[in-house]
């Protein structure tokens, strides 16, 4: 057996990024090999580095793939790092989408982990700041809410800036917190 040539090691990580990606979605068997074939059509054809498929098998908009590839050159990480933690939400942006358990332990830790996923997630797109209403739900649902000491965990920091005060804060992502971002992706993705 001959050694494979650059264009089949191509089409070798082609299929193989396509199958993790069906994989990934938890389709029924009988939706699989239509959705592995428009994914893996969309990138040989180079408009799908960023796919996801939801549970009908529907492949992602390009506007949504488009967010994602953005969001990985700002960080400097591989799409397919990307598409391990975050998915497109449905208002365009990107929702984090990890598993508990590649989270900090401690409530604070996890907090400031999430917001650094979220903010990144919604500010790689027209979103310049992030209201503080929008991170409550997504730490409910990894169980990281702590409503006694939020605003002392999310105050001032290194990695965001903040502006006005009380419950109405916005936060923007600085430099070391894209930094941190990518930090974070990189770890939740492997």
């Amino acid at each position: 057996m001959s050694p494979l040539r650059t264009d089949d090691t191509a089409l070798a990580e082609a299929l193989k990024r396509a199958a993790r990606l069906i994989d990934a979605a938890n389709l029924p068997e009988d939706l699989r090999p239509a959705a592995f074939n428009g994914v893996l059509t969309r990138i040989l054809s180079g408009t799908g580095t960023a796919v996801s498929v939801a549970p009908n098998g529907e492949i992602s908009s390009p506007s949504q793939g488009e967010a994602i590839s953005r969001l990985a050159s700002k960080l400097g990480v591989s799409v397919d790092m990307v598409v391990e933690v975050y998915q497109a939400g449905d208002d365009g942006t990107l929702e984090v989408h990890i598993p508990t358990a590649k989270l900090s332990k401690t409530k604070s830790s996890a907090t400031k982990e999430l917001a650094l996923l979220v903010m990144a997630g919604r500010q790689i797109g027209a979103e310049e700041w992030t209201d503080s209403d929008v991170f409550i739900p997504v730490l409910e649902h990894y169980g990281k809410f702590d409503s006694a000491n939020n605003a002392a965990i999310m105050k001032d920091d290194k990695h965001w800036k903040i502006s006005r005060a009380g419950k109405k804060r916005r936060f923007q992502l600085r430099k070391t917190g894209w930094e941190a971002a990518a930090e974070l992706v990189k770890t939740m993705a492997n």
